[in-house]
């Protein structure tokens, strides 16, 4: 009976995984659909503080990138953000842009598909054992 009881959270864990996979995969698919393709250097990093003066104020960052697209250049601030800042000045991402429109960009990151690609098997290879272990 216990062996059943655990079946539901680590099967929903597994179907959670699965689903993560694919929807990171649509965003890459996404990002690939841009055609123009350059390096962007992080130019700044721009600062919200949340509630400051209070004891709960929290700081984000978001940064501030620079790249050349079709002669023009822009400078734009990364929806990216994080705390606390990860992001140095001068550092260069590799970023993907609308050709039709390239102040619409997004940054190409195949290492998250890879890294997710392993944990798919990982979760889908421990599925396996315990349902097996369960079931059989």
């Amino acid at each position: 009976m216990l062996n059943y009881i655990l079946l539901i959270p680590f099967g929903l864990a597994g179907i959670a995984g699965f689903a993560g996979f694919f929807l990171k995969l649509r965003e890459l698919n996404h990002v690939r659909s841009y055609g123009g393709r350059t390096d962007a250097e992080i130019v700044g990093v721009k600062e919200e503080v949340v509630n400051p003066g209070k004891e709960d104020s929290v700081v984000y960052y978001s940064p501030v990138i620079q790249y050349r697209a079709g002669g023009v250049l822009y400078r734009k601030t990364f929806s990216k953000i994080t705390s606390p800042v990860k992001q140095k000045t001068g550092e260069k991402i590799r970023i993907r842009y609308d050709l039709k429109d390239p102040s619409s960009f997004a940054e190409e990151k195949l290492t998250d598909l890879i890294i997710q690609t392993i944990g798919l098997f990982v979760v889908g290879a421990g599925m396996f054992v315990f349902i097996k272990n369960v079931l059989l």
